[in-house]
């Protein structure tokens, strides 16, 4: 069996913790605004399920030629706008 490591980014905007909600200053408010005025392609916080389904298919074998393939879970962040 093929062994795996996932190193990634974690998005700005993860709530899967709920921490961010007791942030001083107004964190969530401001990116949840942030977020619907369009910081991500999707207007949405990101989930737990989100970075399992990639983990998920690493696993299985899903993706084979994918080798040394930097997969971003970050809800289209990443993607460069004008």
């Amino acid at each position: 069996m093929r062994r795996h490591s996932a190193v990634g980014r974690v998005p700005a905007c993860r709530q899967a913790g709920r921490r961010i909600e007791t942030t001083a200053g107004g964190v969530r408010t401001r990116y949840d605004a942030l977020l619907a005025d369009g910081l991500a392609l999707q207007a949405r916080w990101s989930q737990p399920e989100d970075v399992g389904k990639v983990v998920a298919a690493i696993a299985r074998g899903d993706l084979p030629y994918s080798t040394g393939a930097i997969i971003p879970v970050d809800g289209g962040m990443g993607v460069p706008r004008l």
